[in-house]
């Protein structure tokens, strides 16, 4: 069995995205599931987190923390087709 997936949780950097310090904990699970995507890049000096992702990860996963980020568009119109959806029909 590997190391725990809360080994670094109580490690904190600035964060360049909200501007301000965070834990690892939360870039880890930011809200979601799968930790956020510059995790890379503002935690490899710190740990090992090629090493850290590939072990706790999934490929699937990785994919979808390494995909390109959508544009404010086409995230704006699927909040709103979720919204519609989630409320059901409107009379």
């Amino acid at each position: 069995m590997g190391r725990p997936i809360g080994k670094y949780d109580s490690k904190k950097r600035y964060c360049p995205m909200l501007g301000h310090e965070v834990s690892f904990a939360y870039c880890r699970a930011p809200g979601t599931n799968l930790p956020c995507r510059r995790i890379f890049d503002c935690w490899r000096q710190v740990v090992d987190i090629e090493g850290f992702i590939r072990e706790h990860f999934n490929d699937d996963e990785i994919d979808s923390i390494l995909a390109p980020r959508k544009d404010k568009m086409t995230s704006l119109v699927e909040l709103i087709e979720k919204a519609r959806r989630d409320n059901g029909p409107s009379e």
